[in-house]
């Protein structure tokens, strides 16, 4: 008790009323001894003042043991120790420091500021250290979920992109009325016969001359103010063909894209080469002429190249329909095009082959690509509401639905009693599908595959293990065993990341977002998955699952 101007004063009382997050320490290295706690800091550190008082700070707050990595001890000790040597304030920026939840069994994660203040004595000497932490745990959740986010928008850009310059229809962004080339893909550079270089940002004027002469001018200005989408099937058209420009056909489609204000700000321009088809329809009318005896078979010849053509035009209008929204369309209308291709030049040479293989595994992968990346971005968005699932029924559908692979590689499926749990069935089915769909496809070349799926309760002593886990939850751990090729252990958390591949494509299919899939929809149902494997003898996933879910 002090007395300020003739009226007495209980500075403890003072201090640990203050609104701030404080702890006053006693300089004495290395304990710092706790001396105070503000009422303010003992309710953000789930903390009691008599509790805490006279303890070292280091003894009222350990570093999570479950964090092997821990630096909060470390890290505050060093602060303390400078202040106390230097007699000047330091502070630590976001540094991690679990403390006890409230209920006092496990740790919650926490991130803090904190600074550490001196307090002198006459004579100059550190007297006391106050310690002054700031909750900033949300915000840097929200920081990493922020950048998270950037990434993984950024990388599925890119993926778009790609598939982009990569279609093989001609494919071209026009910008402003102008019609100034934004962006062109790899085939629509070669109808041009120019580089990326020579046409990007420039007018299509200049970079076609021969444009306006040709009408293409008149029909991208009709479609930039009207809004309406033009189809044009036969266009006659110029292209670069083995380093000469050659007179073709093409089917055109222009349609206009809107910035976020709802105006048109561009028109995408899609072109596909018919000069074989239009070509071959006139030889088939002039023979047809000359040869009466034939009329009857150029007559069904020209009709289902006729037919063909309007397949493809039909195809080709849906396509540029949908790649306006969505590249899933256009990707299905490349695996069609390359069909109806072969279908058109009959007999064709080793090497034509060998392209034709290599479109259609291309279109295959990047359609099932997309389907995949698509999946695994709406799992976040999914609006179906928990509902009991039983396991078993669920295995046993998968299991119809890969009667036909299980049969050709002679594999057993060895399903025990599994449990009824609060889920979203879809989910479910999609987390097993991929499952036992990787344990079929990475089988050993000299055993038959056995798959193994067990379920048991996660003891309640063992949920402390597994710090996404609620410790007041029941939980069921599936394991989905087999005996296949397996793979290094160090790999175990690379292979749930998200295009992640142990073997190269030829070896083994796949678009390396199955697993990263299955972690989503676990994480989405409050559990944990994780995998153990030896290289050569088998994986097991191990998919952890409450009973019921508590929202």
């Amino acid at each position: 008790m002090f007395v300020v101007n003739d009226h007495p004063v209980d500075f403890l009382s003072v201090f640990n009323s203050s609104p701030d997050n404080y702890l006053l320490l006693k300089p004495d290295a290395p304990r710092f001894t706790i001396i105070a706690s503000t009422d303010s800091y003992n309710r953000v550190t789930n903390s009691e003042r008599n509790e805490i008082t006279g303890l070292g700070i280091f003894e009222a707050f350990t570093d999570n043991p479950a964090n092997a990595k821990a630096t909060g001890v470390k890290n505050l000790r060093a602060s303390l120790f400078y202040v106390l040597q230097n007699k000047k304030s330091h502070a630590l920026r976001s540094q991690r420091y679990d403390i006890y939840a409230l209920n006092k069994i496990f740790f919650e994660f926490k991130v803090w500021d904190a600074e550490n203040f001196p307090v002198l004595d006459k004579n100059g000497e550190v007297e006391y250290i106050i310690h002054s932490v700031k909750d900033v745990t949300e915000l840097t959740r929200l920081e990493e979920f922020e950048k998270k986010a950037k990434e993984e928008a950024e990388d599925q850009r890119q993926q778009l992109h790609n598939l982009f310059i990569q279609a093989p229809c001609a494919i071209t962004m026009l910008e402003g009325p102008d019609f100034r080339v934004r962006l062109a893909n790899k085939q629509a550079l070669k109808y041009w016969g120019k580089t990326h270089s020579e046409i990007i940002n420039k007018p299509i004027s200049e970079m076609l001359p021969g444009a306006a002469g040709q009408g293409y001018q008149q029909i991208l200005t009709k479609v930039y103010k009207t809004g309406e989408r033009f189809v044009e099937k036969e266009q006659p058209f110029e292209l670069m063909r083995n380093g000469k420009r050659e007179n073709g056909f093409i089917h055109l489609v222009c349609t206009p894209y809107y910035s976020a204000d709802n105006c048109i700000e561009g028109i995408m321009a899609m072109a596909n080469e018919v000069t074989e088809q239009v070509q071959s329809r006139e030889k088939i009318a002039n023979w047809a002429k000359e040869l009466e005896i034939k009329v009857q078979e150029r007559t069904r010849e020209l009709s289902a190249s006729n037919f063909k053509l309007q397949q493809i035009n039909r195809e080709l209008e849906q396509f540029a329909y949908a790649a306006s929204h969505d590249l899933q369309e256009p990707l299905r209308k490349i695996y069609t095009f390359t069909q109806l291709l072969e279908n058109s030049l009959g007999e064709v040479n080793d090497k034509s082959r060998i392209y034709l293989d290599k479109v259609y595994a291309s279109s295959a992968r990047m359609i099932k690509l997309i389907k995949d990346i698509l999946t695994f971005s709406q799992l976040s968005y999914a609006k179906e509401k928990f509902r009991p699932v039983d396991l078993n029924e669920l295995i046993e559908d998968i299991r119809t639905d890969f009667e036909l692979v299980i049969e050709q590689k002679g594999a057993a499926i060895e399903c025990f009693k599994l449990p009824v749990v609060e889920a979203i069935s879809v989910q479910m089915n999609q987390l097993f599908t991929n499952l036992i769909s990787n344990a079929l496809k990475f089988c050993s070349k000299n055993l038959k595959p056995v798959i193994t799926i067990t379920a048991s309760r996660v003891p309640k002593e063992d949920i402390l293990e597994y710090t996404s886990l609620n410790p007041e939850v029941s939980y069921y751990i599936i394991q989905v065993r087999d005996n296949g090729i397996g793979f290094d252990q160090a790999n175990a958390d690379k292979i749930f990341n998200i295009f992640q591949r142990l073997h190269p494509m030829h070896q083994y299919e796949g678009t390396g977002i199955g697993l990263a899939l299955c972690q989503k929809i676990v994480l989405n149902h409050h559990g944990d998955i994780y995998a153990t494997s030896t290289p050569g003898h088998g994986a097991v996933f191990n998919v952890i699952l409450p009973e019921k879910q508590v929202i």
